[in-house]
C-alpha cells in the first residue's frame, strides 16, 4: 500500500470491517517506509479505528526519506470496538516549509489487525 500526499490534497484511505467482538481490544500493526519528502516541514500519519485516533506519527527529514528505509513494526494503541462494524482509516497530510506545495510518498506493508 502506498500513499502520496501533498499539502494541497491530504490523503485518507479507509476500509470498512465487520464482525468485531465488542468485548475484546484490537491492535493494528504495520511497517512504514518514508520514501520521499519534498518541501515539507513534516507529514503526519494518523490511524483511526472508528472515530478513535489510535496512532499518530509525525515524519520529518530526520526520519531519513529514502528507498528501503523500513521502520516497524509500528503498533496502534489497543481499542475495544463500540460496535461489530467499524471503519479503519489511514490519513496522511503534509505541512509545507514555505509558500509552495509540499509532497511526500509513504509506503505501508504487512498491515494486520489482531485481537489481544
Amino acid at each position: 500500500m502506498s500513499y502520496v500526499a501533498s499539502s494541497n490534497t491530504p490523503l485518507t484511505l479507509f476500509q470498512s470491517v465487520t464482525g468485531f467482538d465488542t468485548t475484546r481490544p484490537y491492535i493494528i500493526s504495520f511497517y512504514l517506509n518514508l520514501y520521499s519528502l519534498s518541501q515539507a516541514r513534516s507529514c503526519t500519519l494518523k490511524v483511526l479505528f472508528g472515530d478513535v485516533e489510535v496512532y499518530t506519527r509525525v515524519l520529518t527529514a530526520a526520519d531519513g526519506p529514502r528507498v528501503q528505509n523500513w521502520k516497524g513494526p509500528e503498533t496502534t494503541v489497543p481499542v475495544i470496538p463500540t460496535s461489530p462494524d467499524q471503519t479503519v482509516k489511514f490519513a496522511y497530510d503534509c505541512i509545507p516549509t514555505g509558500t509552495g506545495s509540499a509532497s511526500s510518498a509513504l509506503f505501508l506493508d504487512d498491515v494486520s489487525m489482531a485481537s489481544i
